[in-house]
C-alpha cells in the first residue's frame, strides 16, 4: 500500500477546502475566516450570492486579483505561494447599492481539461472569470484552447443527461448570449405553442492582469485582448457562440478589480430577473410546472442558491481537493 505525502501547498489547498465545506455559505463568521480577516462587528447580511470560477494559466494573477479584491492590499509576490487566496475567497461587494457576497473559486489547472470535472463547475456557478497575463502572450493562447475544453464539457455534462429530461425537454449546449441555448418553443398536449423557459444562464469575463507595467513590456494589446473575447465566444467563435465581457486589470494597483466583479456581478443578477419575471408571469397563467431555474440550477424566490446546491458546491471543493492529492498509480 502506498503512502500519500501532502506538499505544503497541497495542504493549504485541504485546510482551506475543509473550511469552506464545513461553514454555511451565509455565515458572517466563516466568511471572514475565509478571508483571513477577523471582526466582531455585525455585518449586513447579503441579498444575494454570486458563484464565480476564477481560471487561467499558472502566474497570471489569479491569487494577486482574489487577494487585491479581499482585503485591498496587493500581496508581497515571495509569499504568493502561501497566500490564504491561493484557491479562492468570499468577500461581499456592493452592486446598485445592494450587498451581495462574491464566492470565487479558483479552478486548478490541472483540472481544466477534464470534462466531467469543468462540466460539473459550470453547473453549480454563475459565471467565470477568464484570466490571462497581457505581459505573456502564451497566457492568452493558453485561453483560446480552454474555450474548445469548455465547450465540450458543456456538451458532455448535458448530454449525460438523458435519464432525467424527457425528449421534449431536451436543450441544446451551445453556448450564446450567456446562456445554454434551448429551443424557443415547444408544443403542449393541446398543440398550443408554449414558450420554454429561458435558458439557464452562465456568464464570462475575460480579463487582462498586470496593467501597471511597462508599455515596452506588453504583449497582448488592449484591442487584441478584445478581439480574443470575440473569437472565443462570438458568432463564430470556438466556445460555441457565447458572448462575454472584457475588461484589463491590475491587482497592484487596484485599477478596475472592482468594476470587473460588479460587472459580472450584474450580468448575473439581470439574467436571474429576466427568469424570474418568466415564472411568476407562468405562475400567474397557471402554467409553471417547476422551481425557479427550470430544472438543471435550483434556487429560492430571490436567486440564492437552495440547500442542495450548496451542498453541491462543497462537494465540487471535495472533489477538488481529492483530485489534486490523489498520485497517479494509487488506487
Amino acid at each position: 500500500m502506498c503512502s500519500m505525502v501532502f506538499s505544503d501547498e497541497e495542504a493549504r489547498f485541504l485546510r482551506l477546502v475543509l473550511r469552506l465545506a464545513e461553514k454555511e455559505p451565509d455565515d458572517n463568521r466563516a466568511s471572514w475566516a475565509i478571508n483571513g480577516l477577523h471582526s466582531t462587528e455585525k455585518k449586513a447580511k447579503p441579498a444575494d450570492e454570486l458563484r464565480i470560477l476564477v481560471i487561467g494559466d499558472k502566474g497570471v494573477g489569479k491569487t494577486s486579483l482574489l487577494a487585491k479584491l479581499c482585503t485591498g492590499v496587493f500581496p508581497d509576490p515571495s509569499t504568493i505561494s502561501t497566500s490564504v487566496y491561493a484557491h479562492g475567497c468570499r468577500h461581499s461587494i456592493t452592486i446598485d447599492s445592494r450587498l451581495y457576497a462574491i464566492d470565487a473559486l479558483e479552478l486548478p489547472a490541472d483540472h481544466l481539461a477534464a470534462p466531467e470535472r469543468l462540466a460539473q463547475a459550470l453547473a453549480i456557478t454563475d459565471a467565470a472569470i477568464l484570466v490571462y497575463d497581457i505581459t505573456n502572450l502564451a497566457s492568452i493562447t493558453y485561453l483560446k484552447s480552454l474555450a474548445s475544453a469548455i465547450d465540450e464539457a458543456v456538451h458532455h455534462s448535458d448530454n449525460s443527461k438523458t435519464s432525467s429530461n424527457p425528449p421534449a425537454e431536451k436543450r441544446s449546449t451551445a453556448f450564446c448570449h450567456h446562456h445554454f441555448t434551448s429551443s424557443s418553443t415547444r408544443k403542449d398536449n393541446n398543440n398550443n405553442n408554449t414558450p420554454t423557459p429561458p435558458a439557464r444562464p452562465y456568464h464570462f469575463l475575460l480579463l487582462g492582469t498586470k496593467t501597471d507595467v511597462p508599455s515596452p513590456l506588453r504583449e497582448v494589446t488592449w484591442l487584441e485582448g478584445h478581439v480574443a473575447a470575440t473569437e472565443f465566444f462570438g458568432p463564430s467563435g470556438v466556445a460555441g457562440g457565447a458572448s462575454a465581457s472584457f475588461m484589463e486589470v491590475s491587482a497592484r494597483t487596484g485599477e478596475n478589480i472592482g468594476a470587473a466583479f460588479r460587472l459580472l456581478g450584474r450580468e448575473v443578477l439581470m439574467s436571474r430577473m429576466e427568469r424570474q419575471k418568466y415564472f411568476l408571469a407562468q405562475q400567474q397563467r397557471g402554467r409553471c410546472r417547476g422551481g425557479a431555474n427550470g430544472g438543471s440550477s435550483k434556487r429560492d424566490g430571490g436567486g440564492v442558491l437552495a440547500g442542495s446546491m450548496r451542498k453541491r458546491w462543497c462537494a465540487l471543493k471535495s472533489t477538488l481537493s481529492s483530485g489534486i492529492f490523489r498520485k497517479e498509480g494509487g488506487k
